[in-house]
């Protein structure tokens, strides 16, 4: 009948008979309802779902960000709340619709959720310039892409290190689950068993075992950011495996096996580490052998009108309002690079000053 699939009524304060009427005005069988955010979350959710809320449930673009998932949304609202909504319309990933619409408008509203499905897709985070410097750092991407070998994406913090990597995940053809980690967000004690994983009862405290993150990893990418965190004895046993393929999980002495793409990251130079011997001289060759890095924004400022174009577009500004003079945005610095303009765009069409 329809291409689309689950649709999730998620309620907040809203009585479950309008959720039926939802379900009997579209036609669909397949509806799924829940109470929390914490329940949508589990829910393994793809992009032909709907979410169908109410307008008091919360912003919709801040349950995705929640969730981590592209998600599109329908939102009821009734008359006395129009007022509240202005300040989401900005986020393209919602369709705002009357409580009381008939047959017909529920309908489109869920044509046009799922054509927005389509163009999130399309805008995927993604490396944007026509520059000279990012073409040289695309070709860059595009050869360690076809080696399949580690890379180390160096670069200040916001110059898209993050989506680079994902970057060379995804146009490696591999359809397996990229798996990150930040090694600032290790503590030291419990890094070990994060990464290679235990037995049950390897230490206190272990009541269950843990596959670790390496286990996951076999197959696929396996980025570790912020890598200048991680301890020496880590770098030690990390290179082991970069080398054998092969690891242990704390408790087991049985040799596991592990194929997968590294890729880590670092705003602080490695050479720098090693001098101040906070990086093995033997892990730093490994890493440095394919390095990439990301170019700060001010080394390519003639991105910027693209770079505004693709962040008005994700968020879903109509084009009638997007920005066309630039020239306060090509004027500055950005200490904080890419990251600082989206967060520049954002506060623009909010109408929040800088100050």
């Amino acid at each position: 009948m329809n291409s689309w699939g689950i649709l999730v009524y998620y309620l907040h304060n809203v009585e479950r008979s309008d959720a039926e009427r939802f379900r009997s005005i579209a036609g669909v069988r397949n509806v799924q309802s829940c109470r929390s955010l914490d329940h949508l979350i589990t829910m393994p959710l793809s992009k032909k779902d709907i979410i169908v809320m109410d307008l008091a449930a919360g912003i919709p673009f801040s349950i995705q960000k929640t969730a981590k998932k592209n998600l599109s949304f329908i939102v009821f609202y009734d008359a006395e709340e129009f007022a509240n909504i202005h300040p989401f319309l900005i986020y393209g990933n919602a369709v705002y619709i009357p409580r009381k619409s008939e047959h017909d408008d529920v309908c489109k509203a869920m044509e046009t959720s799922a054509a927005i499905s389509e163009k999130m897709d399309s805008l995927e985070e993604k490396l944007i310039g026509n520059s000279l410097i990012m073409a040289k750092t695309r070709r860059k991407i595009k050869k360690v892409i076809e080696a399949g070998c580690t890379v180390h994406l160096a670069g200040e913090t916001g110059t898209g290190k993050n989506i680079a990597a994902n970057e060379i995940h995804r146009k490696s053809g591999n359809k397996s689950e990229f798996i990150y980690e930040s090694c600032g967000s290790l503590e030291s004690e419990l890094a070990e068993s994060s990464i290679f994983g235990h037995s049950k009862g390897a230490y206190s405290g272990a009541i269950e075992e843990r596959k670790g993150l390496l286990g996951q990893a076999d197959g696929t990418t396996f980025f570790l950011d912020e890598i200048e965190d991680i301890s020496l004895r880590m770098q030690s046993k990390l290179l082991h495996v970069l080398e054998t393929g092969e690891y242990r999980q704390l408790g087991k002495d049985k040799i596991l096996k592990s194929d997968f793409r590294l890729i880590t990251a670092s705003n602080i130079d490695l050479d720098k580490l090693v001098e101040e011997k906070k990086m093995r001289r033997d892990f730093y060759y490994r890493l440095s052998s394919t390095m990439i890095r990301m170019p700060s924004l001010a080394e390519h400022k003639e991105d910027i009108p693209d770079l505004i174009a693709h962040f008005e577009a994700s968020i879903g500004i109509h084009p009638n309002d997007r920005i066309t003079d630039y020239s306060s945005f090509m004027e500055y610095d950005y200490p904080g690079n890419v990251r600082e303009l989206f967060i520049r765009v954002e506060r623009y069409h909010l109408n929040i000053n800088d100050d």
